[in-house]
């Protein structure tokens, strides 16, 4: 059928070329059509077309979707307050004159942000706010110099106090005569360093006995004595051993001895003479230049009697101290 729809269509393209008469195309149309032979209907293709086409126009014939229905509107939310009229604000500070210090990066003190920079083809974002002041520099002392530090050099002072046990004896017309008892020595030396660790001082120094007990001859007798003091005074030298702080130091002066009785009133005295105190110490620095100690002392003198012509006192104590060195 399509084949002869076909011709027909050709034959009446010919005819309006050709221009010839209606009637005549048509007779020539049947009169090829009665001598075109039957046409041959090739069933396995109309079949397998059939079965290609079948799936396409069920999908065009398949039902639509039902679209959900639209959920209830929500009930109206209740009417909102009206807003309160907003506070007035602050003006902004004012920014400071070009070239004055904080210029464009926020208040005075702080450096600027830091800058964007492309780094591993990302961008480096700003920094939230500012970074802190830079730290303000205090003036500060100097150093304290050592020079001096925990070294025996320049001004010397020391005092030194403790307990004693001191004798007196003389002798007169064959009888011997002493006078033991406990008391206090003490001293000050004042001075300077010569050399290093070398002190020369100038030292006053003494004991001080009450109620000596009395000897004549080696027998116990009622002392009439109340107290015997002794002081001396005279130039000194001072050694110190750097490594262990331990010091030497040997005195010589001149010498004198005052007695009183129970009731303190003076019964006897001597005239100038020879005295001679040793001492040996040990002292910690607590400081740069104060040290505290300890020390034994040696003391004897040669005193002549100014009330009784020709008799001579000899006179020795041994104490224990405190020390305390300025150097």
């Amino acid at each position: 059928m399509v084949v002869r729809i076909a011709g027909v269509k050709r034959d009446c393209a010919r005819a309006k070329g050709n221009k010839q008469p209606p009637r005549r195309a048509m007779d020539n149309v049947e009169a090829q059509t009665e001598n075109r032979r039957p046409m041959k209907i090739n069933r396995p293709l109309i079949i397998a077309l059939g079965l290609l086409v079948a799936p396409a126009a069920r999908a065009q014939n398949a039902p639509e979707p039902r679209v959900a229905e639209p959920a209830p509107a929500a009930a109206p939310a209740p009417a909102v307050a009206p807003e309160a009229a907003p506070a007035p604000q602050a003006p902004p500070p004012a920014e400071p004159p070009p070239g004055s210090p904080g210029y464009g990066y926020g208040p005075p003190g702080y450096a600027p942000p830091a800058p964007y920079y492309y780094y591993h083809h990302r961008y480096r974002p700003m920094p939230y706010g500012y970074p802190p002041p830079p730290p303000v520099a205090y003036p500060m002392a100097p150093p304290e110099s050592m020079e001096g530090f925990h070294t025996h050099d320049g001004f010397f002072l020391q005092v030194h106090v403790g307990i004693s046990a001191t004798g007196f004896s003389s002798k007169q017309a064959g009888v011997k005569t002493n006078y033991v008892g406990g008391g206090v020595s003490s001293g000050v030396a004042i001075g300077g360093v010569i050399a290093r660790n070398l002190v020369l001082y100038a030292s006053f120094f003494g004991t001080d006995t009450g109620n000596p007990d009395k000897q004549v001859d080696g027998t116990s007798r009622a002392s009439d004595l109340g107290e015997i003091g002794v002081g001396a005074f005279g130039p000194g030298l001072a050694y110190y051993f750097e490594r262990c702080n331990l010091y030497l130091s040997a005195t010589f002066g001149l010498a004198g001895f005052t007695a009183n009785d129970g009731s303190g009133f003076k019964v006897d005295s001597s005239r100038s003479g020879a005295a001679f105190d040793f001492m040996v110490g040990k002292e910690w620095w607590v400081s740069r230049d104060w040290g505290l100690g300890i020390a034994a002392e040696l003391m004897a003198a040669s005193l002549k009697d100014k009330n009784v012509p020709g008799l001579t006192w000899s006179a020795s104590g041994l104490s224990i101290l405190f020390s305390a060195t300025y150097n």
